[in-house]
């Protein structure tokens, strides 16, 4: 009885983590340039200063050779760059003077298609596989579900 128990927990488990990774998006983050950032849209922005502080942007913008990032009102980086916002709008997000030491590796992150259609079937799969390997070792080499 005892040993059913821990494999149906095995089997709990494997569910959960099915119904999980179902809704998985895997992101990447490529290196890029300041000026490949503000032209591309839609495309989160992750930059790293020169003192190696890591600061997350929705987007960046170029106006008047200054460049703004446009991160979420209660994001942590704006707390971090409180004293550099310059703006707000009605959607609460601010707009953020950048300085040049600020945008010293800059990345956009990137939805992985590939990886996202491909993951949430392999984990599933290697869960089960090793699920069923520890039920093989530990029992007698029969399966048996539900006490048949």
């Amino acid at each position: 009885m005892k040993t059913q128990r821990k494999h149906l927990k095995l089997i709990e488990l494997f569910l959960s983590v099915t119904v999980l990774v179902q809704s998985c998006k895997v992101y990447t983050y490529k290196a890029t340039t300041v000026d490949e950032a503000v032209k591309t849209n839609l495309v989160k922005v992750k930059t790293k200063s020169k003192k190696n502080e890591t600061y997350r942007f929705n987007d960046l913008e170029n106006i008047n050779d200054a460049h703004y990032g446009i991160a979420h009102k209660n994001s942590k980086t704006a707390k971090k760059l409180s004293d550099q916002i310059t703006m707000e709008d009605e959607f609460n997000n601010v707009k953020i003077l950048l300085k040049e030491e600020q945008l010293n590796r800059v990345y956009l992150k990137k939805h992985n298609k590939t990886l996202s259609t491909i993951l949430p079937f392999a984990i599933p799969i290697l869960i089960m596989g090793i699920t069923l390997g520890i039920m093989l070792i530990e029992g007698d080499g029969t399966i048996a579900i539900g006490g048949f």
